[in-house]
Protein backbone atom coordinates (compact mmCIF):
# COMPACT_ATOMS: atom_id res chain seq x y z
CA UNK A 1 0.00 0.00 0.00
CA UNK A 2 3.35 2.46 0.67
CA UNK A 3 5.76 3.43 -1.61
CA UNK A 4 8.67 4.49 -0.54
CA UNK A 5 10.36 7.77 -2.83
CA UNK A 6 13.93 7.78 -2.83
CA UNK A 7 14.89 11.19 -4.81
CA UNK A 8 18.91 11.57 -5.09
CA UNK A 9 18.94 15.22 -4.83
CA UNK A 10 18.20 15.53 -1.04
CA UNK A 11 19.19 13.66 1.72
CA UNK A 12 16.07 11.75 3.28
CA UNK A 13 15.07 10.70 6.89
CA UNK A 14 12.47 8.85 5.73
CA UNK A 15 9.51 8.24 3.32
CA UNK A 16 5.78 7.24 3.43
CA UNK A 17 4.27 9.19 0.80
CA UNK A 18 1.62 7.13 -1.38
CA UNK A 19 3.03 8.48 -4.75
CA UNK A 20 5.73 8.64 -6.33
CA UNK A 21 7.27 12.86 -5.67
CA UNK A 22 7.48 13.61 -8.77
CA UNK A 23 8.80 17.32 -9.73
CA UNK A 24 6.21 19.21 -11.82
CA UNK A 25 7.30 19.60 -15.93
CA UNK A 26 6.20 21.86 -18.42
CA UNK A 27 5.47 19.00 -20.74
CA UNK A 28 2.90 17.39 -17.80
CA UNK A 29 1.04 20.80 -17.31
CA UNK A 30 0.09 21.40 -20.56
CA UNK A 31 -1.52 17.64 -20.30
CA UNK A 32 -3.50 18.35 -16.75
CA UNK A 33 -7.32 19.22 -16.93
CA UNK A 34 -9.73 21.19 -14.85
CA UNK A 35 -9.65 20.05 -11.49
CA UNK A 36 -11.71 20.23 -8.02
CA UNK A 37 -9.34 21.27 -5.05
CA UNK A 38 -10.87 21.35 -1.20
CA UNK A 39 -9.03 23.25 0.92
CA UNK A 40 -9.40 22.60 4.48
CA UNK A 41 -8.50 25.12 6.68
CA UNK A 42 -8.31 27.35 10.41
CA UNK A 43 -8.96 30.30 11.99
CA UNK A 44 -5.59 30.76 13.10
CA UNK A 45 -4.45 34.42 11.79
CA UNK A 46 -1.73 34.44 9.55
CA UNK A 47 -2.03 31.27 7.40
CA UNK A 48 -5.73 32.44 5.69
CA UNK A 49 -4.27 34.77 3.72
CA UNK A 50 -1.36 32.60 1.81
CA UNK A 51 -3.73 29.78 1.17
CA UNK A 52 -6.09 32.20 -0.68
CA UNK A 53 -3.29 33.60 -2.93
CA UNK A 54 -2.29 29.62 -3.76
CA UNK A 55 -5.75 29.18 -4.40
CA UNK A 56 -6.50 32.23 -6.14
CA UNK A 57 -2.94 30.86 -8.88
CA UNK A 58 -5.01 27.37 -9.23
CA UNK A 59 -8.43 28.90 -10.80
CA UNK A 60 -6.04 31.24 -12.55
CA UNK A 61 -4.95 27.84 -14.09
CA UNK A 62 -8.36 26.74 -15.00
CA UNK A 63 -9.40 24.47 -11.72
CA UNK A 64 -12.28 25.14 -8.95
CA UNK A 65 -11.27 25.65 -5.24
CA UNK A 66 -13.87 25.53 -1.78
CA UNK A 67 -12.75 26.23 1.84
CA UNK A 68 -13.94 24.17 4.42
CA UNK A 69 -13.29 26.75 7.23
CA UNK A 70 -14.09 28.44 10.36
CA UNK A 71 -17.28 31.04 10.04
CA UNK A 72 -14.80 33.84 11.15
CA UNK A 73 -12.84 32.91 7.90
CA UNK A 74 -16.32 33.23 5.62
CA UNK A 75 -16.49 36.99 4.18
CA UNK A 76 -12.55 36.37 3.47
CA UNK A 77 -13.01 33.22 1.55
CA UNK A 78 -16.28 34.47 -0.43
CA UNK A 79 -14.81 38.27 -0.96
CA UNK A 80 -12.03 36.36 -2.52
CA UNK A 81 -14.65 34.69 -4.62
CA UNK A 82 -14.61 31.15 -3.58
CA UNK A 83 -17.26 28.63 -2.44
CA UNK A 84 -17.09 28.63 1.49
CA UNK A 85 -18.97 26.19 3.88
CA UNK A 86 -17.93 25.81 7.56
CA UNK A 87 -17.18 23.12 10.02
CA UNK A 88 -20.54 21.79 11.21
CA UNK A 89 -19.35 19.66 14.70
CA UNK A 90 -15.70 21.02 14.62
CA UNK A 91 -15.33 23.33 17.43
CA UNK A 92 -15.84 27.55 16.48
CA UNK A 93 -12.73 29.68 17.47
CA UNK A 94 -11.86 33.15 16.26
CA UNK A 95 -8.72 34.36 17.19
CA UNK A 96 -9.33 38.20 16.35
CA UNK A 97 -10.93 38.58 19.77
CA UNK A 98 -9.54 37.83 23.27
CA UNK A 99 -13.06 36.14 24.24
CA UNK A 100 -13.14 33.87 21.79
CA UNK A 101 -9.28 32.80 20.80
CA UNK A 102 -8.71 29.50 21.46
CA UNK A 103 -5.03 29.68 23.28
CA UNK A 104 -4.85 32.93 25.07
CA UNK A 105 -0.87 32.72 24.91
CA UNK A 106 -0.38 36.30 25.51
CA UNK A 107 -1.07 35.24 28.82
CA UNK A 108 0.67 32.26 29.38
CA UNK A 109 3.78 31.18 29.23
CA UNK A 110 5.36 29.23 26.34
CA UNK A 111 5.13 25.94 27.57
CA UNK A 112 1.70 26.54 28.79
CA UNK A 113 0.37 28.08 25.71
CA UNK A 114 2.16 25.23 23.82
CA UNK A 115 -0.03 22.85 25.75
CA UNK A 116 -3.14 24.55 25.31
CA UNK A 117 -2.15 24.35 21.79
CA UNK A 118 -2.35 20.61 21.58
CA UNK A 119 -5.18 20.13 23.48
CA UNK A 120 -7.38 22.43 21.44
CA UNK A 121 -6.57 23.26 18.03
CA UNK A 122 -3.55 20.63 17.01
CA UNK A 123 -5.25 17.21 18.64
CA UNK A 124 -7.57 17.49 20.59
CA UNK A 125 -10.70 17.72 18.40
CA UNK A 126 -8.83 15.90 15.96
CA UNK A 127 -12.11 13.26 15.43
CA UNK A 128 -14.62 15.91 14.69
CA UNK A 129 -11.99 17.33 12.00
CA UNK A 130 -11.83 14.09 10.36
CA UNK A 131 -15.44 13.53 10.54
CA UNK A 132 -16.37 16.77 8.93
CA UNK A 133 -14.05 16.86 6.40
CA UNK A 134 -14.85 13.56 5.58
CA UNK A 135 -18.48 14.71 5.21
CA UNK A 136 -17.16 17.24 3.27
CA UNK A 137 -15.44 14.84 0.71
CA UNK A 138 -18.88 13.16 0.30
CA UNK A 139 -20.98 16.34 -0.24
CA UNK A 140 -19.05 17.41 -3.47
CA UNK A 141 -16.69 16.20 -6.01
CA UNK A 142 -13.03 16.50 -5.17
CA UNK A 143 -10.11 15.46 -6.82
CA UNK A 144 -7.53 16.64 -3.92
CA UNK A 145 -7.39 18.13 -0.65
CA UNK A 146 -4.68 20.58 0.68
CA UNK A 147 -4.90 20.41 4.51
CA UNK A 148 -3.36 23.33 6.50
CA UNK A 149 -0.81 21.87 9.00
CA UNK A 150 -2.58 22.41 12.27
CA UNK A 151 -5.20 20.15 11.49
CA UNK A 152 -4.25 16.81 12.34
CA UNK A 153 -7.53 15.30 12.47
CA UNK A 154 -8.65 16.56 8.83
CA UNK A 155 -4.97 15.19 7.61
CA UNK A 156 -5.94 12.06 9.31
CA UNK A 157 -9.62 12.23 7.21
CA UNK A 158 -7.85 12.90 3.58
CA UNK A 159 -5.67 9.37 4.32
CA UNK A 160 -8.54 7.32 4.80
CA UNK A 161 -10.12 8.85 1.58
CA UNK A 162 -7.54 8.36 0.10
CA UNK A 163 -7.85 11.25 -2.49
CA UNK A 164 -3.96 12.86 -3.49
CA UNK A 165 -3.36 15.01 -0.38
CA UNK A 166 -0.93 17.92 0.45
CA UNK A 167 -0.56 19.97 3.80
CA UNK A 168 -0.27 23.92 3.41
CA UNK A 169 2.77 24.25 5.71
CA UNK A 170 2.66 28.21 6.12
CA UNK A 171 5.34 29.31 8.11
CA UNK A 172 9.37 28.06 8.25
CA UNK A 173 9.90 24.57 8.46
CA UNK A 174 10.92 22.95 11.82
CA UNK A 175 9.65 19.38 13.48
CA UNK A 176 11.16 17.72 16.76
CA UNK A 177 12.05 14.74 14.88
CA UNK A 178 14.13 16.48 12.06
CA UNK A 179 18.01 18.40 12.01
CA UNK A 180 16.22 22.20 12.63
CA UNK A 181 16.71 24.20 15.19
CA UNK A 182 14.46 23.85 18.21
CA UNK A 183 10.69 24.75 17.23
CA UNK A 184 10.13 28.32 18.69
CA UNK A 185 13.24 29.45 20.19
CA UNK A 186 14.40 31.80 17.58
CA UNK A 187 17.90 29.87 17.82
CA UNK A 188 20.64 29.79 14.90
CA UNK A 189 21.44 26.63 13.81
CA UNK A 190 24.17 25.09 16.07
CA UNK A 191 27.86 24.63 14.94
CA UNK A 192 30.05 23.14 17.32
CA UNK A 193 29.21 19.60 18.62
CA UNK A 194 27.84 20.93 22.64
CA UNK A 195 25.50 22.98 20.72
CA UNK A 196 24.31 20.17 18.25
CA UNK A 197 23.75 18.15 21.71
CA UNK A 198 21.87 20.61 23.34
CA UNK A 199 19.30 21.01 20.12
CA UNK A 200 18.99 17.30 20.07
CA UNK A 201 18.25 17.06 23.79
CA UNK A 202 15.77 20.11 23.31
CA UNK A 203 14.29 18.48 20.68
CA UNK A 204 14.09 15.08 22.32
CA UNK A 205 11.79 17.29 24.89
CA UNK A 206 9.85 18.85 22.74
CA UNK A 207 9.09 15.39 20.58
CA UNK A 208 7.42 14.59 23.63
CA UNK A 209 5.83 17.51 24.22
CA UNK A 210 4.21 16.56 20.64
CA UNK A 211 3.15 13.41 21.52
CA UNK A 212 1.08 13.91 24.19
CA UNK A 213 -1.39 14.68 21.52
CA UNK A 214 -0.91 11.51 20.01
CA UNK A 215 -3.40 9.45 22.11
CA UNK A 216 -6.69 11.74 20.65
CA UNK A 217 -4.92 11.55 16.98
CA UNK A 218 -5.21 7.91 17.37
CA UNK A 219 -8.58 7.77 18.64
CA UNK A 220 -9.25 10.10 15.86
CA UNK A 221 -7.73 7.39 13.65
CA UNK A 222 -9.45 4.43 14.95
CA UNK A 223 -13.11 5.99 14.59
CA UNK A 224 -12.39 6.36 10.76
CA UNK A 225 -10.62 2.64 10.55
CA UNK A 226 -6.92 3.53 10.26
CA UNK A 227 -4.29 2.30 12.43
CA UNK A 228 -2.78 3.98 15.11
CA UNK A 229 0.61 5.47 15.05
CA UNK A 230 4.20 5.86 17.16
CA UNK A 231 4.36 9.80 16.34
CA UNK A 232 1.91 12.03 15.54
CA UNK A 233 4.65 13.54 12.94
CA UNK A 234 4.09 9.87 11.07
CA UNK A 235 0.68 11.60 10.03
CA UNK A 236 2.45 14.35 8.34
CA UNK A 237 4.87 12.04 6.45
CA UNK A 238 1.11 10.20 5.60
CA UNK A 239 0.54 12.61 2.79
CA UNK A 240 1.35 13.10 -0.24
CA UNK A 241 2.96 16.55 0.17
CA UNK A 242 3.71 18.92 2.36
CA UNK A 243 4.05 22.16 0.59
CA UNK A 244 6.21 24.82 2.93
CA UNK A 245 5.41 28.14 1.90
CA UNK A 246 8.26 29.89 2.56
CA UNK A 247 11.71 30.92 0.56
CA UNK A 248 13.91 28.37 0.83
CA UNK A 249 17.09 31.23 0.78
CA UNK A 250 15.17 32.15 3.73
CA UNK A 251 14.78 29.21 5.81
CA UNK A 252 17.49 27.03 7.90
CA UNK A 253 15.77 24.11 6.43
CA UNK A 254 16.47 24.84 3.02
CA UNK A 255 19.53 26.56 3.49
CA UNK A 256 21.87 24.30 5.46
CA UNK A 257 21.08 20.70 3.41
CA UNK A 258 19.18 19.43 6.49
CA UNK A 259 17.36 15.82 5.85
CA UNK A 260 13.88 16.57 5.75
CA UNK A 261 11.05 13.78 4.70
CA UNK A 262 11.02 13.47 0.89
CA UNK A 263 7.53 14.58 1.05
CA UNK A 264 8.35 18.09 2.05
CA UNK A 265 8.74 20.43 -1.07
CA UNK A 266 9.62 24.51 -1.03
CA UNK A 267 7.52 26.25 -2.93
CA UNK A 268 8.10 29.47 -2.18
CA UNK A 269 6.18 32.17 -0.28
CA UNK A 270 2.27 32.90 -1.88
CA UNK A 271 2.49 36.69 -2.44
CA UNK A 272 0.47 39.20 -4.09
CA UNK A 273 3.11 41.38 -5.21
CA UNK A 274 2.03 45.25 -6.24
CA UNK A 275 4.72 46.83 -8.43
CA UNK A 276 8.12 45.98 -7.52
CA UNK A 277 11.12 48.27 -8.49
CA UNK A 278 13.72 46.83 -11.09
CA UNK A 279 16.44 45.97 -8.65
CA UNK A 280 14.42 46.20 -5.89
CA UNK A 281 13.72 48.12 -4.00
CA UNK A 282 13.79 51.98 -5.49
CA UNK A 283 15.48 54.91 -3.97
CA UNK A 284 14.31 56.06 -0.72
CA UNK A 285 12.05 58.80 -0.27
CA UNK A 286 12.54 61.99 1.76
CA UNK A 287 12.02 61.70 4.33
CA UNK A 288 11.97 57.74 4.81
CA UNK A 289 8.74 55.67 4.74
CA UNK A 290 8.43 53.39 8.10
CA UNK A 291 5.38 51.14 7.59
CA UNK A 292 4.46 49.10 10.65
CA UNK A 293 2.68 45.81 10.84
CA UNK A 294 0.93 44.30 13.99
CA UNK A 295 -0.36 41.16 14.42
CA UNK A 296 -3.04 39.41 11.82
CA UNK A 297 -5.13 38.25 15.15
CA UNK A 298 -4.98 39.19 19.37
CA UNK A 299 -1.55 39.07 21.20
CA UNK A 300 -2.22 41.95 23.35
CA UNK A 301 -0.29 44.08 21.00
CA UNK A 302 -1.35 47.81 22.56
CA UNK A 303 1.62 48.15 24.33
CA UNK A 304 4.03 47.05 21.05
CA UNK A 305 1.45 49.85 18.89
CA UNK A 306 2.34 52.48 21.98
CA UNK A 307 6.10 52.11 22.10
CA UNK A 308 6.85 52.02 18.61
CA UNK A 309 4.18 55.19 17.53
CA UNK A 310 6.24 56.77 20.28
CA UNK A 311 9.73 55.98 18.98
CA UNK A 312 8.68 57.52 14.96
CA UNK A 313 7.49 60.28 16.61
CA UNK A 314 11.04 61.44 17.40
CA UNK A 315 12.14 60.39 14.10
CA UNK A 316 12.28 62.29 11.09
CA UNK A 317 10.50 59.70 9.03
CA UNK A 318 6.74 59.26 8.18
CA UNK A 319 5.07 56.55 9.34
CA UNK A 320 2.23 54.02 8.49
CA UNK A 321 0.76 51.90 11.48
CA UNK A 322 -1.10 49.26 10.60
CA UNK A 323 -2.57 48.25 13.81
CA UNK A 324 -4.99 44.66 12.32
CA UNK A 325 -8.43 44.34 13.06
CA UNK A 326 -7.83 42.82 16.35
CA UNK A 327 -6.74 45.92 18.22
CA UNK A 328 -7.86 49.33 17.78
CA UNK A 329 -4.79 52.69 18.57
CA UNK A 330 -6.13 54.78 21.10
CA UNK A 331 -3.21 56.76 21.68
CA UNK A 332 -1.43 59.83 21.04
CA UNK A 333 -0.53 60.12 17.01
CA UNK A 334 2.55 61.62 16.46
CA UNK A 335 1.95 64.32 13.08
CA UNK A 336 4.44 62.17 11.15
CA UNK A 337 2.77 58.83 12.03
CA UNK A 338 -1.05 57.76 9.96
CA UNK A 339 -2.68 54.81 11.83
CA UNK A 340 -5.04 52.52 10.39
CA UNK A 341 -6.64 49.33 10.61
CA UNK A 342 -5.63 47.74 7.29
CA UNK A 343 -4.08 48.86 4.32
CA UNK A 344 -2.70 46.20 1.92
CA UNK A 345 1.39 46.25 2.26
CA UNK A 346 1.87 45.33 -1.57
CA UNK A 347 0.89 49.49 -2.29
CA UNK A 348 3.12 50.41 0.37
CA UNK A 349 6.56 48.36 0.70
CA UNK A 350 7.15 50.27 -2.72
CA UNK A 351 7.82 52.96 -1.07
CA UNK A 352 8.82 52.41 2.05
CA UNK A 353 12.15 51.70 3.66
CA UNK A 354 12.25 50.04 6.99
CA UNK A 355 9.46 47.90 8.17
CA UNK A 356 8.66 47.45 12.39
CA UNK A 357 6.92 44.25 12.80
CA UNK A 358 5.94 41.91 15.63
CA UNK A 359 7.62 38.81 13.21
CA UNK A 360 4.59 37.56 11.33
CA UNK A 361 5.67 35.60 8.64
CA UNK A 362 3.84 36.98 5.93
CA UNK A 363 4.96 40.38 6.81
CA UNK A 364 8.28 39.53 6.82
CA UNK A 365 8.26 37.38 3.28
CA UNK A 366 6.07 40.66 1.70
CA UNK A 367 8.76 42.83 3.09
CA UNK A 368 11.60 40.95 1.77
CA UNK A 369 10.19 40.24 -1.69
CA UNK A 370 10.36 44.53 -2.11
CA UNK A 371 13.52 44.35 -0.90
CA UNK A 372 12.69 46.29 2.32
CA UNK A 373 14.75 45.88 5.87
CA UNK A 374 12.91 44.77 9.12
CA UNK A 375 13.26 45.42 12.82
CA UNK A 376 11.34 42.55 14.46
CA UNK A 377 9.78 42.20 17.81
CA UNK A 378 9.18 38.98 17.97
CA UNK A 379 5.85 38.37 20.61
CA UNK A 380 5.98 34.72 20.64
CA UNK A 381 4.04 31.66 18.24
CA UNK A 382 6.56 31.06 15.08
CA UNK A 383 7.56 34.66 15.29
CA UNK A 384 11.14 34.07 17.51
CA UNK A 385 11.86 31.77 14.67
CA UNK A 386 10.86 33.89 11.56
CA UNK A 387 13.02 36.50 13.31
CA UNK A 388 16.09 34.35 13.99
CA UNK A 389 15.79 33.70 10.32
CA UNK A 390 15.87 37.25 9.28
CA UNK A 391 18.95 38.05 11.31
CA UNK A 392 20.67 35.27 9.50
CA UNK A 393 20.22 36.76 6.13
CA UNK A 394 21.44 40.23 7.64
CA UNK A 395 18.21 41.67 6.29
CA UNK A 396 16.98 43.11 9.40
CA UNK A 397 17.34 43.31 12.95
CA UNK A 398 15.50 41.61 16.14
CA UNK A 399 14.62 43.70 19.34
CA UNK A 400 13.00 42.35 22.42
CA UNK A 401 9.11 42.67 22.24
CA UNK A 402 9.86 45.11 25.60
CA UNK A 403 12.27 47.26 24.19
CA UNK A 404 11.49 50.69 24.68
CA UNK A 405 11.28 53.76 22.60
CA UNK A 406 14.45 54.62 22.88
CA UNK A 407 15.65 51.00 21.74
CA UNK A 408 13.15 50.76 18.62
CA UNK A 409 14.30 54.33 17.11
CA UNK A 410 17.78 53.60 17.64
CA UNK A 411 17.28 50.30 15.49
CA UNK A 412 15.32 51.97 12.83
CA UNK A 413 18.29 54.56 12.66
CA UNK A 414 20.42 51.82 12.57
CA UNK A 415 18.80 50.34 9.09
CA UNK A 416 18.23 53.45 7.94
CA UNK A 417 22.08 54.04 7.61
CA UNK A 418 23.25 50.30 7.30
CA UNK A 419 23.57 49.87 3.50
CA UNK A 420 25.00 46.25 3.62
CA UNK A 421 20.99 45.60 5.51
CA UNK A 422 19.12 47.19 2.40
CA UNK A 423 21.67 45.23 -0.06
CA UNK A 424 20.67 41.84 2.00
CA UNK A 425 17.34 42.40 1.63
CA UNK A 426 17.65 43.56 -2.11
CA UNK A 427 19.11 40.57 -3.07
CA UNK A 428 16.84 38.34 -0.99
CA UNK A 429 14.03 40.16 -2.79
CA UNK A 430 15.75 38.83 -6.41
CA UNK A 431 15.36 35.25 -5.50
CA UNK A 432 11.50 35.90 -3.60
CA UNK A 433 9.89 36.81 -6.64
CA UNK A 434 12.20 34.48 -8.85
CA UNK A 435 10.30 31.63 -6.65
CA UNK A 436 6.70 33.91 -6.63
CA UNK A 437 6.67 34.11 -10.30
CA UNK A 438 7.64 30.07 -11.00
CA UNK A 439 3.94 29.22 -9.07
CA UNK A 440 5.47 25.84 -7.51
CA UNK A 441 2.50 25.31 -5.05
CA UNK A 442 -0.01 25.09 -8.12
CA UNK A 443 2.20 22.79 -10.44
CA UNK A 444 2.57 20.53 -7.30
CA UNK A 445 -0.91 20.07 -6.84
CA UNK A 446 -1.58 19.83 -10.19
CA UNK A 447 1.19 16.90 -10.31
CA UNK A 448 -0.55 15.75 -7.38
CA UNK A 449 -4.20 14.89 -9.20
CA UNK A 450 -1.83 14.01 -12.57
CA UNK A 451 0.12 11.52 -10.18
CA UNK A 452 -2.59 10.21 -8.57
Amino acid sequence: MWATDVRPQRRSCWSWSRRPCRRPTERRRTELQKHSYLFATCDAGGNLQPELVLAERLRARGHVVRFLGHRSQQRSVRDAGFGFRPYRTAPEWDWNEPDTAPVRDWELKPLQAFAELREKVLFGPASVFAADVLDEIEAEPTDAVAVDSFLFGAMAAVERSGLPSAVLWHTVFSRSDCDTPPDGAGTQPAKSWPGKLRDRAVKGIESRLWNKGLPALNEARGGIGLHPLTSVFEQLDRMDRVLVMTSRWFDFAALTGSPLPDNVAYVGPQLELGPVSSPPHGEVTDPPLVLVSASTCYQGQEQFLDRVVGALGALPVRALVTTGHAVSFSGPTPPNVEVAAWVPHSTVLPDAAVVITHGGHGTIMASLAHGVPAVCLPMGRDQLDNAARLVRSGAGLRLSPKASQRRIAEAVQEVLGDEQMTGAARRLAEAIQREVASDLGSAELEELVAAG
